[in-house]
């Protein structure tokens, strides 16, 4: 487990169990889950720590689970949902367990320690995921060391049953095939650098084209002004009339057109097909490609279709659902989660 804190989608996974006082496998309850003698977790205040909290891997995810909800009673009590404290402890403590069973043949309560004072240290503090939910990781290096324990030390291309037989490796995820596995991660590509995508990054996530032919797993982001270009290097965006494969290989205020070359977006009522004659969003100064009528239409009112939230009217994002919805700040949902709502 190399992250600290859920996702939504994760967590509503969990929620399919009880959240109050059914048994989680630790030896408690939801309801039981305070730490340093504090009773109640977050709902009683502050949480305190010492030695015994990390003497068992149950203590620990205890104590971990009583912390992290400890700040995120602090984040929602701004929102319309604020914590049930029960659940949250139940449910972080329980993916805290479950997806740490190494621990049983290989914990060690100091490192176990450490990570829990780092964590007390900043749960106390404001609220610490206002800017996303792996806010914790990054501020408690500790943690990620704890999480590590009983991981096995094979290296690539050694026997493994699962996993965590095999060692961490630096820039892969690592994957047990029978044999221990390094498939290299994606790396964020520099002007110069090998490639094999185009990527843009937006508030929908990673959209990404390209060949995928080059060895290399590099990305070049038209968020850094690059794109991977024909001789599999990363390089500056096409200008005006330079060749292209999509609109992602031009520069801002530019789509790849009919000759297959960079050319000035058009405005609403004008063709926006791309060259294999579907929608292309990218060729719209403005709003967005109608897909039946393939021309530009205006920004796309509330429940209207949407391929990018760039689609949309001001106030408006390009949801999950690719309709057009009201901007939501994503820590809103996250605490209706742990509110049960």
């Amino acid at each position: 487990m190399r992250s600290l804190l859920l996702t939504t989608a994760a967590l509503a996974a969990l929620s399919t169990a009880a959240c109050t006082t059914e048994d989680d496998g630790t030896g408690g309850s939801g309801a039981d889950a305070g730490a340093g003698g504090e009773s109640g977790g977050p709902a009683g205040g502050s949480v305190t720590v010492d030695a015994t909290d990390a003497e068992t891997p149950a203590a620990f995810a205890t104590t971990l689970a009583a912390l992290v909800c400890q700040n995120l009673t602090t984040c929602c009590a701004s929102t319309p949902s604020p914590l049930d404290a029960d659940r949250c402890l139940f449910q972080f403590r329980t993916a805290f367990s479950s997806q740490s069973s190494r621990w049983a043949n290989a914990w060690d309560p100091a490192v176990g320690l450490r990570c829990l004072e780092e964590a007390a240290a900043v749960a106390a503090g404001a609220c610490l995921f206002s800017d996303g939910l792996d806010a914790l990781t990054t501020a408690t290096p500790a943690c990620a060391a704890a999480f590590d324990l009983g991981r096995g030390d094979a290296a690539e291309g050694e026997a493994c049953t699962t996993d965590d037989d095999c060692a961490p490796a630096e820039g892969a995820e690592v994957l047990c095939e029978g044999a221990c596995v390094h498939d290299p991660l994606p790396v964020r590509a520099r002007a110069g650098d090998a490639c094999g995508w185009t990527c843009t990054e937006d508030d929908r996530g990673l959209e990404c084209s390209g060949s995928g032919a080059s060895e290399s797993s590099g990305q070049c982001y038209t968020n850094d002004g690059l794109r991977c270009g024909e001789a599999e290097t990363c390089e500056p965006l096409g200008t005006a009339d330079a060749r292209c494969g999509s609109s992602q290989d031009c520069a801002a205020g530019l789509h790849c057109g009919d000759a297959a070359a960079c050319t000035a977006q058009v405005d609403v009522g004008a063709p926006c097909a791309d060259l294999f004659d579907e929608p292309d969003a990218g060729a719209c100064r403005s709003g967005r490609c109608d897909a039946t009528s393939l021309t530009c239409a205006p920004p796309g009112a509330e429940g209207e279709p949407c391929e990018r939230s760039a689609a949309c009217e001001t106030g408006l994002t390009c949801g999950d659902d690719d309709t057009c919805k009201p901007v939501e700040d994503p820590l809103v949902g996250f605490c209706a989660d742990l509110a049960g709502r």
